[in-house]
This record gives C-alpha cells, sequence and structure tokens, in this order.
C-alpha cells in the first residue's frame, strides 16, 4: 500500500489507520506476532500506526502494552502478565523526559561519571532481566536530544551538558547492542534530528497528552521499528531494478552519447547523479542484488555504464534487460533469473508512465515515486527503509559473487550431456554438523528471511535459535555447499524435535541460490544417520502452505514419507512420516565432510 511508504501523509495515517487496517487485514499469509510496548510515555498512537505498517509488510501483531511510564517497573521485575503473554518483541518506548539521573549543574566530575554508569545500569537491568525472563528481540529508543540547552554550544561539551550526557549514554548503547545479539537500537536521536528536534517534541503536547514524540511524526517512528522487524523476519527487500536514463545519469544515453550524458563532478547535475550512484554502491557492496530494467539497446546501455567517471559498472549488475520490451515483462525475467518474489523487488524509474505501468501488471513489486529532481533520489530510497539491515553476514557480502559464480554454471550446465553429469562436475563438497552456536546469526538469518524453501515458515529470534541448540530436546544442523566454481557459505539449516522414538523436523530452510543443487538430499541424509544413531524408529514431517513456499510442496513425497491424518486443529497442515528402516541413501552428487 503506498500510502503507507514514506513520503506519507502522517496524520492521514493517524486518522484513518481503523480503515487502512480493515483493507490489510484478511491478507493470506500474515505472521503472527506478539509484541510488548513498555511505556515511557504515551503509545496508544505508536500501537495504532505500528499496527498497520506491518500488516502491510506481511505481518499481523498482537499488541500488549505497559501501564503508562512504568517501562522499568514492568520489564526489570517478574510480570505474570507479560509472561503469559510470551512477547516475540518488546518495544521500550523512552526519550530524554526519562532520563533519572542527568548531570546537575555544580557536581564534581566523578559524581557526573557515576551518574552516567547509574543511567546506563538501569537499562541494562531490564535487558539482563528481559532475555532471561523472555528470551525474545527487544527494540530499545536510544535518546533523543532535548529542544533547549542551558549551555548553549558548550552543552555538546562540558560534562555538566545534557547534550554531552545524552551522546555518551547514546554511545554506551550502541556498543552493548553491538555485543549483544538480541537487543536493536531504534535510533530516534536520527530521527529527531533529520525532522527537527522542534518539529519531535512539542511541549504542547508533551503537557497535555505526555506525547514525547509529537503526533505527526509518530508515524515516522511507528514506521522506524516497522522496519527494524522487517530486517528480523525476513522482510527486508533483496533487489534493485534501475531504469537508466535520467535515473542513473542525466539525459538520454542514444542520443546523447557517452560523452554528454549527466554524470562526474561537472555540474551540479552530474553530481547529484554520481552520488546516487555511490549511494547504491554501498547497498550493492553490502549484498543488495542490483539489475536494469531499461527501453535502451544494450550496447547504449553499456556504454552508458562504462562512462569514466560512473560509480556503477556492469559487473555490478546480476541482470541486464536493454531492450524495447514492457518493463513489467523484463521486471518478472530478472525475478525469475533471481529466484526471488516480486515483493522482494525494488523499482526505480524516473518516468511515471513505466512506473505505473509496472504497479498494474506486478502489484507486488515496490516501486518507488521518485520526482523530477534527481537531488531527491538518495533521501527517497533512503527514507523507504526497503533495505533495513538488523546484521549483516559474510554471506550477505558475498551474495553477489555467489550469484555471478552461477551464471558460469548455468554456462557450464549447458555443455552437460545430462542433469546428473552437470552435478558431478561441479565437484561439490559441504561441510554438515549440528550447531554449537558460532553460526548463530546466519542460521537465524535463513530462517527468518526464507520463504520459498522453508517447510513450516515458523519464525524465531536469535536467543530462541540458541536454546534450541543448547537443549538435549532439540538439535539444530546446518550445511554450507561450496563447488569449483566457489563457495555458497551456510545455505541449509534443520531444527528438529528429539522425541521419544522418533525424530520431527521442525523448520527446515534453504537458500534458494543452490535450489536444484540436490541439497536437500545430503541434508536429509545426515539426519538419517543421526536418527540410526540415536535409536530412533521414525522420521516426522510437517508442511505448511503459503502463498511463497509452493515448491517445496512434494518435498517429503519426494523423499519417501507417507502422508498421515492431520490433528483436528491443524488440517491446513500436510503431516508426514517415514519409518528409518525403509530410507535409502539419496545423495548422490555431493561430497560430505561430517565434523
Amino acid at each position: 500500500m503506498n500510502k503507507l511508504i514514506p513520503p506519507f501523509d502522517s496524520l492521514e495515517i493517524l486518522r484513518k489507520y481503523k480503515t487502512i487496517k480493515r483493507e490489510l487485514i484478511n491478507q493470506d499469509g500474515l505472521i503472527d506476532l506478539k509484541i510488548f510496548i513498555a511505556s515511557g510515555s504515551t503509545t496508544d498512537e505508536i500501537k495504532n500506526t505500528l499496527e498497520v505498517f506491518l500488516l502491510n509488510i506481511g505481518i499481523r501483531p498482537k499488541f500488549l502494552q505497559g501501564d503508562y511510564g512504568l517501562f522499568y517497573e514492568d520489564l526489570a521485575f517478574k510480570n505474570k502478565t507479560l509472561s503469559d503473554f510470551k512477547p516475540d518483541i518488546i518495544y521500550i518506548h523512552t526519550s530524554f523526559k526519562n532520563l533519572q539521573f542527568s548531570p546537575k549543574y555544580s557536581e564534581e566530575a566523578s559524581n557526573l561519571d557515576d551518574n552516567l554508569k547509574r543511567e546506563f545500569k538501569r537499562f541494562e537491568d531490564i535487558w539482563t532481566f528481559v532475555s532471561q525472563s523472555y528470551e525474545c528481540i527487544i527494540i530499545q529508543n536510544n535518546f533523543d536530544l532535548p529542544p533547549h540547552r542551558t549551555l548553549g554550544n558548550l552543552d555538546s561539551t562540558h560534562p555538566e551538558g545534557l547534550v554531552n550526557f545524552i551522546n555518551r549514554l547514546n554511545i554506551r548503547f550502541s556498543e552493548y547492542a553491538n555485543k549483544n545479539k538480541t537487543l536493536f537500537i531504534n535510533d530516534i536521536n536520527y530521527l529527531s534530528s533529520f525532522h527537527g528536534i522542534e518539529n519531535w517534541f512539542s511541549m504542547t503536547e508533551w503537557y497535555r497528552s505526555r506525547h514525547s514524540v509529537s503526533l505527526k511524526y509518530i508515524p515516522y517512528l511507528s514506521y522506524s521499528i516497522c522496519n527494524i522487524i522487517a530486517a528480523l523476519f525476513g522482510k527486508s527487500k533483496k533487489a534493485l531494478v534501475l531504469d537508466l536514463d535520467n535515473t542513473l545519469w542525466g539525459g538520454v544515453i542514444g542520443d546523447d552519447g557517452q560523452s554528454k550524458i549527466k554524470i562526474g563532478n561537472d555540474s551540479p547535475t552530474s553530481e547529484a547523479y554520481l552520488d546516487f550512484q555511490k549511494y547504491i554502491k554501498e547497498l550493492h557492496s553490502r549484498g543488495v542484488m542490483l539489475s536494469i530494467a531499461s527501453k535502451n539497446s544494450l550496447k547504449n546501455a553499456l556504454d552508458g555504464l562504462n562512462h569514466p567517471e560512473g560509480k556503477l559498472k556492469e559487473k555490478d549488475f546480476i541482470s541486464i534487460k536493454a531492450n524495447w520490451s514492457n518493463k513489467a515483462q523484463n521486471i518478472e525475467e530478472i525475478s525469475t533469473e533471481l529466484n526471488i518474489h516480486n515483493d522482494a523487488l525494488v523499482f526505480i524509474d524516473d518516468n511515471p508512465a513505466e512506473r505505473d505501468l509496472v504497479e498494474q501488471y506486478l502489484p507486488d513489486v515496490n516501486v518507488l515515486k521518485m520526482t523530477s529532481n534527481i537531488t531527491d533520489y538518495i533521501g527517497i530510497l533512503d527514507r523507504s527503509g526497503f533495505f533495513e539491515a538488523a546484521i549483516i553476514s559474510k554471506d550477505d557480502v558475498n551474495r553477489n559473487a555467489t550469484f555471478e559464480a552461477n551464471k558460469q554454471r548455468e554456462s557450464f550446465e549447458k555443455k552437460a550431456v545430462n542433469y546428473h553429469d552437470y552435478l558431478i562436475s561441479l565437484e561439490m563438497n559441504s561441510t554438515i554438523k549440528k550447531s554449537t552456536g558460532e553460526e548463530l546469526e546466519r542460521i537465524s538469518q535463513l530462517i527468518n528471511k526464507t520463504n520459498q524453501f522453508n517447510l513450516t515458515t515458523y519464525r524465531h529470534s536469535s536467543s530462541e535459535v540458541l536454546n534450541f541448540m543448547k537443549s538435549d530436546k532439540k538439535i539444530v544442523i546446518y550445511a554450507d555447499l561450496n563447488d569449483r566454481f566457489g563457495k555458497n557459505g551456510i545455505t541449509s539449516v534443520m531444527v528438529c524435535k528429539i522425541l521419544e522414538n522418533e525424530i520431527e523436523i521442525y523448520i527446515w530452510v534453504m537458500s534458494c541460490r543452490i535450489f536444484k543443487r540436490e541439497m536437500e538430499l545430503a541434508m536429509f541424509d545426515e539426519l538419517v544417520d543421526i536418527a540410526k544413531r540415536t535409536k530412533k524408529d521414525n522420521i516426522k514431517g510437517v508442511y505448511i502452505p503459503t502463498a511463497k513456499n509452493k515448491f517445496v510442496a512434494d518435498l517429503y513425497d519426494s523423499l519417501g514419507f507417507k502422508k498421515i491424518k492431520s490433528p483436528k486443529d491443524k488440517q491446513n497442515e500436510s503431516h508426514y512420516t517415514i519409518e528409518i528402516k525403509d530410507i535409502k541413501p539419496l545423495n548422490r552428487s555431493i561430497k560430505v565432510i561430517n565434523e
């Protein structure tokens, strides 16, 4: 829903959130999440707007709100109501108004440092207790700056300055979050600066209704929280599809030629296009996949990309569709080549007619509404939050190199006599082993971001996954995959329940980058070996259909499982079982290295 993508009419969202909710609530395939909102000030409008933003990305939240102003009491001590609620996420809504130990003038330096330690300790106590008690994700505001400075500019450097105190405290928060993978910072320090501190905090609204964020800007706060949740649960976008003329450079390459398009440092307009390319290059460097859909000849497109002043080059793009075909058709082909769904794509084009066409024919594609001014482009893309990252793994950074290697594999496949010979010729090898926690980030990322090869689509926080790894009633298995063209990194994960006489596959995910490489056969063989070593009789599996996991609808049938009757309360699920004694090794293509 475009009205929920910045720049949006925040007051309209506040007024019409019930109508918007009704339009979104009946979607198929929604992920259910339970969110507790801990209050440092009034939170009703945060809950309402966060709900519609989450519904818009396919997440159905159930909320529990804490009592007004009692965030510390609700979270630092036993709370039966919260325990019974079993939150997936706890959001702590605090602001500079919730500081208890802010500096007092004429205090000794040692007391000022103690104040900082005591303020930080209050929040550290909360995070520690929450992690131990609820094993959930924590989203914590850092601190916005107040609208007034009694010391003026000195407030930012003097030990008694509140601005100095808040800046130092925010650094402490950041350092703690970097070391604790279940804590994520909602950067209201940035948000309030971006929108203007006087706009962000209204004295009138604070005294009238105890809103620490002005009503007009609450949707922007909620959108920021939504982006963090989207990144954690696999809802961030994966690929950016770009037009060329008047999008990546100024002018029309076919008319103007390479030497006259606007890109570089020759003029303000050329510099703006160059900076836009630099921004996209940064996205690419952390794993965002780039493609082109342009009405151009391929020769002209490559001439533009080879401009000596340009930052983006042909090698940066996984797919280049430079032709005169319908752009919606080209984007569908790109989606197929990348093996991702349309809703993981973002499309940027300066031409409103082209944008409208894509929106009409491919409504799941995220089409950004660009202006006619290139200086707006970075801001529009950045504030969309589409490429928000919760973590940046090695696999993310190497994603584009992996797709380049896949092109080489496809070329190699065309020369093979048959598909099995092709797989053998790849010289694949895989290390499959039980996880002990070192790979937690990547394993959690795969569980929460994978949609196509995902049998049950259960989502879990990193702390929950870590507990699976430590439990004697569950086992977490993961695998990497390497071949003659390169390394794919950790690409498949299983979480299984260890029952008395059987093993139940609870989660099974695999990266789309290695589809049709028979990695699933190698993983299943390893699970069978574990079942035999632990003297189990059966393996059970469940398939829960979604709009995106049809790829694995017949997986259990293909592995030799028998379909059994589903429980009465789970009629939408397909349940399977197989006896260990009936299973023969299936993997014929991958050399497995057990550790």
